[in-house]
């Protein structure tokens, strides 16, 4: 953070967005993006409370922060799909998962924040929510449990060994592509809800086979049944962000899979 905090030109306040009193505590912003919280299933799954928390009352929390006039993103997820069968999902599309899906903390979370935006672009707000969908790339923490990650961490140390058949299917979008989206969005976006992903859809199977490859380590599936909850296929329309925009991703997968290699390389490295 000192490149951003080192001339004074941006104040680091840091706290536990769960912590009522911090909450409470903040003054009024001009532009808040909220982006708390993990996608990664076996965090947000573990405190399924805090969860739920993050995307509801912390969202209409923080929406009350903002200042007249301003902007607000909060980050929706593609996990609000799950359940659909036909891709792809456009923006006025939901899923079919029920209270009960192993997800729910996560899914309904997100689907509540969505609301809250719409309840308070009604009132004249420039709320607007991002369906975010499997962003990779450099920048990830150690320990960080998504697919690609997980699949480099493997293959660094010899061999890639899946938790299943790998047979789902996932459209894949590098970080720095990602970003241009969320920016374009917030600053020019005239409409409330946008699908942010990628064009290149890969199954889990052939993603670890290109990680593999530029590793130079072996693939191995597995016969057990996929992680509860996770969706078959994730495949997002990007009709409404396209034509808004006329903005094509710039980074191919096999292009930000070196990238992100190279990255946790590099952290291996260091440790």
């Amino acid at each position: 953070m000192q490149e951003l905090t080192g001339d004074g030109f941006c104040q680091l306040l840091q706290g536990d967005l769960t912590d009522s009193w911090f909450l409470e505590s903040l003054e009024e912003f001009d532009v808040i993006i909220h982006a708390a919280g993990y996608g990664q299933p076996g965090r947000f799954t573990a405190d399924p409370v805090r969860t739920l928390e993050l995307n509801t009352s912390v969202t209409l929390t923080l929406a009350k922060k903002l200042k007249k006039g301003g902007r607000f993103l909060f980050t929706s997820s593609a996990e609000v799909y799950t359940g659909l069968s036909i891709a792809p999902f456009s923006e006025n599309r939901i899923g079919t998962t029920n209270t009960e899906h192993p997800r729910s903390c996560y899914i309904e979370g997100k689907r509540a924040g969505e609301a809250i935006g719409f309840a308070f672009r009604k009132m004249g707000v420039d709320f607007k929510s991002v369906r975010i969908s499997l962003t990779y790339g450099p920048g990830t923490r150690d320990g960080d449990t998504r697919v690609v990650g997980m699949m480099i961490g493997k293959g660094l140390k010899g061999e890639i060994q899946l938790i299943d058949s790998g047979s789902a299917r996932r459209s894949m979008l590098y970080v720095s592509d990602a970003m241009v989206m969320l920016w374009n969005i917030l600053l020019h976006g005239k409409q409330g809800l946008y699908n942010v992903g990628g064009k290149t859809e890969v199954s889990i199977f052939e993603l670890a086979e290109r990680i593999g490859e530029q590793l130079s380590v072996g693939v191995k599936k597995s016969n057990e049944d996929s992680l509860a909850g996770a969706p078959e296929q994730v495949r997002l329309d990007m009709c409404r962000f396209e034509s808004e925009f006329k903005y094509r991703e710039c980074v191919d997968l096999d292009r930000g899979l070196a990238q992100t290699i190279q990255w946790q390389r590099e952290g291996l490295n260091k440790l």
